[in-house]
């Protein structure tokens, strides 16, 4: 570019020494410009740099926290009662197949312990729904020589579609069996017992329910990832 300007520029002057002096100060000067140019440059592609990282840090947080929210789903209190509702992805396993699954996984299962038990209430292939009621015991409460068994009686819906299923689960009542027997049983409605215990009968069982009624949630919680777990597990059938 110098040598165009010294060609063209001083042919009138006859490259006197005062204009190379000017031209030679100008080149000095326009170098200097060109090189705050290049920092600056390089300053604001570097700053551009560190805030896409900041962005895609901050997106990194997001994703993070919405997935933790979307996996820690608690139990809400509808009417009184706790209920829990719970999607399950299964990529690949047709509406059919995990209708199949659930009904084989509710035909035999007895909870974690002999206990509990469950019943199929309702059953309709078409839409691949399943209701099924149940008793899911919940531990042992000594009075004297015997005392009371507890149970958490559950409705647990199941709802199938194509690659994943939805399973519903509610606690409407808790029963209290006297072990002496069992000819004793006191089935309480969760709403009597939860905020604070206003039944009447003729068992005084606030100090049995108290426990298992704070913890209801957790029970509730329990009951569906025994359901989810198993209509996972089973599988499609051999290959023959």
């Amino acid at each position: 570019m110098w040598q165009h300007i010294y060609r063209y520029a001083l042919p009138v002057h006859n490259r006197c020494s005062s204009c190379v002096s000017f031209l030679e100060q100008a080149k000095v000067s326009l170098q200097g410009c060109l090189g705050c140019a290049i920092r600056d440059s390089h300053f604001l592609l570097i700053k551009n740099l560190i805030d896409m990282k900041k962005l895609f840090a901050f997106l990194f947080v997001v994703c993070v926290w919405a997935s933790s929210f979307a996996q820690t789903i608690e139990p809400e209190l509808e009417n009184g009662n706790y209920v829990f509702k719970y999607v399950q992805q299964a990529e690949g396993i047709s509406q059919n197949a995990l209708y199949l699954r659930a009904h084989t996984f509710l035909s035999d299962w007895a909870g974690p312990n002999s206990n509990s038990k469950c019943s199929i209430d309702f059953d309709d292939k078409e839409s691949a729904t399943i209701i099924t009621k149940g008793s899911y015991f919940l531990g042992y409460e000594k009075e004297m020589m015997y005392g009371w068994n507890v149970f958490a009686d559950f409705i647990v819906t199941i709802k199938c579609k194509d690659g994943r299923f939805q399973v519903l689960t509610k606690v409407p009542t808790m029963s209290f069996w006297w072990t002496n027997g069992n000819v004793a049983l006191q089935t309480i409605p969760y709403n009597e017992l939860y905020p604070s215990y206003t039944h009447k009968g003729p068992y005084k069982l606030k100090r049995y329910s108290d426990r298992y009624v704070n913890q209801m949630p957790e029970y509730i919680k329990e009951i569906s990832n025994i359901v989810v777990n198993g209509i996972i597990s089973i599988s499609d059938g051999d290959d023959w």
